[in-house]
């Protein structure tokens, strides 16, 4: 599966799903979710990353971590535990990309090389 890895295709992704990330976007929860043991908000969010990255499948890098303390009303500590927790679990992937002294967390579906 191709990657969006330039900066111009990174660019064209985040335009693509700007309409899929307002807050009232609503997102399938799958049977198959809940047999993963993850409940709550945790299932929520891996939810939300599915159906966005779903979406958006060349995608490298899906969801900022500011996009889901907006859309789960939580604080970037507790995002980054939840996670976390999703990370250890092979369900999600994490993406740290810096600019001078900025950096942005991205989180996608785990998709392994």
């Amino acid at each position: 599966m191709k990657k969006a890895t330039s900066k111009i295709e990174i660019e064209k992704f985040a335009d693509s799903i700007k309409h899929s990330l307002t807050p009232n976007k609503k997102f399938p929860i799958y049977d198959w979710m809940c047999e993963l043991g993850i409940k709550g908000t945790q299932l929520n969010i891996y939810a939300y990353i599915f159906d966005i990255c779903k979406e958006n499948p060349l995608a490298e890098h899906c969801i900022e971590t500011s996009v889901l303390t907006k859309k789960f009303n939580v604080t970037s500590g507790n995002i980054n535990y939840i996670v976390g927790e999703l990370i250890k679990l092979g369900l999600i992937s994490k993406r740290v990309e810096c600019k001078g002294s900025k950096s942005k967390i991205y989180y996608s579906l785990y998709q392994p090389a």
